[in-house]
């Protein structure tokens, strides 16, 4: 019986010897790719109190560049993956490193940007056209995609409604406050057809991604999901077949990178023409694409954003 023990004790002692090693090896080629190899801090920039470094000479004189970002906690590695080799195609060759810092929220990451903790910001169109008339930022290139986008009011495929004034008292599923396709181009488009957003529908709920929204609609929770053409384009087929575009709005313009407008200008001039010439060619995966189909922007197209209202 003592046997029998001391082998299972043996045995489960290898066991959980194997996991910690194996453990151990994945956190560190976890470190070696979403970093510099040079410990956990810099993976997990953005994602605690310390603050990030302005820019600063890493090991071999290579210097740091670092892009902000709001992304949902649960995208988090998948847009590490996909995003930091596509910058670091773009940077590498200018001598410079890419790190990624993430941020909550838009406030969050304007907040950063203001004190230099990142240089370039990717923030939504609406955010950009609030900070704009600061004149602290400049921008940089806007995510314009291969094509015009727009907003879209989607429903469940078997559902009754055929017009946009069918979904008055429905139940809406909008991604966020600071989105212009999932929140503030669908309220333009309503004021437009003369009907009061505030209280055109029964309940707005606020879900953080349109995927979220494309789930709780697909399950019963509301019975119209607002979103980017761009995105609905992408879901799986058998998803998409569930669902039913009942309105699309005008064109829309993309989300915009920005720079603080009186730091690192003659660097940020050779990172926009960097972005411009090499972007396009990258192989990000389609969920993250729209980060690197760039073109020059023009500001005068968020003018029209002045009417979105500022609900916080």
């Amino acid at each position: 019986m003592a046997a029998n023990t001391s082998l299972f004790t043996g045995i489960v002692f290898l066991l959980l010897a194997g996991i910690v090693a194996a453990a151990g090896l994945m956190w560190r080629n976890f470190l070696e790719f979403s970093g510099t190899g040079n410990g956990e801090g810099e993976v997990f920039f953005g994602l605690s109190a310390q603050p990030s470094p302005k820019l600063a000479l890493l090991q071999g004189q290579e210097k740091r560049l670092t892009f902000g970002f709001v992304v949902p906690r649960g995208d988090l590695v998948e847009f590490i993956e996909a995003v930091q080799p596509a910058l670091k195609g773009i940077t590498g060759p200018m001598g410079y490193h890419p790190l990624i810092d993430v941020s909550d929220s838009t406030s969050e990451l304007l907040a950063k940007l203001e004190r230099g903790h990142v240089q370039v910001a990717a923030v939504t169109a609406v955010a950009y056209a609030r900070v704009r008339a600061t004149g602290k930022v400049r921008p940089l290139l806007e995510r314009a995609g291969v094509k015009s986008k727009h907003s879209l009011f989607v429903v469940r495929k078997e559902s009754d409604f055929r017009t946009l004034a069918d979904l008055q008292g429905t139940r809406i599923a909008y991604k966020a406050r600071d989105s212009l396709s999932g929140y503030a181009m669908p309220r333009l488009e309503l004021r437009r057809l003369g009907h009061d957003p505030a209280t055109f529908f029964r309940s707005e709920t606020f879900t953080g991604n349109a995927r979220t929204s494309v789930l709780g609609l697909i399950n019963g929770e509301f019975e119209v999901a607002a979103m980017s053409d761009t995105f609905f384009a992408e879901l799986e087929a058998d998803i998409r077949d569930r669902l039913r575009v009942l309105h699309q709005t005008e064109a829309v313009p993309g989300g915009v990178y920005l720079a603080d407008a009186t730091r690192d200008r003659d660097l940020l001039d050779r990172l926009t023409e960097a972005f411009l010439a090499k972007a396009p060619h990258l192989a990000t995966g389609e969920d993250f694409a729209g980060y690197f189909r760039v073109k020059r922007p023009d500001p005068s197209l968020y003018d029209f954003l002045s009417e979105v209202e500022d609900d916080g």
